[in-house]
């Protein structure tokens, strides 16, 4: 949830469609409540698969990153996302959409 609220309220993320934090949670909420929307809960083996991902000479700014690809690889779910940088985790299945510029 802080992810994407963080993302919306970003300028550099979202140039000048930026919400402001109240309406970044709004959002949020409004996408939780789809019913296409799921909870998963944290798998067993996600801390040890973090730790994994950590021993490397991964940068700090990536943390959130690694978590949420640990989560994803121990849970056998694909990440799907826009960012690249998702690509270093090995171990990750992962989906990287193109942003088309629409």
């Amino acid at each position: 949830m802080l992810g994407l609220v963080r993302l919306l309220a970003n300028p550099k993320v979202m140039g000048d469609q930026a919400l402001d934090l109240k309406l970044s949670l709004a959002a949020y909420q409004r996408f939780a409540a789809l019913p296409e929307v799921g909870w998963h809960a944290e798998p067993t083996d996600c801390s040890a698969k973090l730790q994994q991902m950590l021993a490397t000479d991964l940068p700090a700014r990536f943390l959130t990153d690694a978590y949420l690809a640990a989560f994803a690889a121990s849970a056998g779910l694909r990440m799907v996302t826009f960012d690249k940088d998702f690509e270093r985790f090995a171990g990750l299945s992962c989906l990287r959409l193109v942003n088309a510029g629409l």
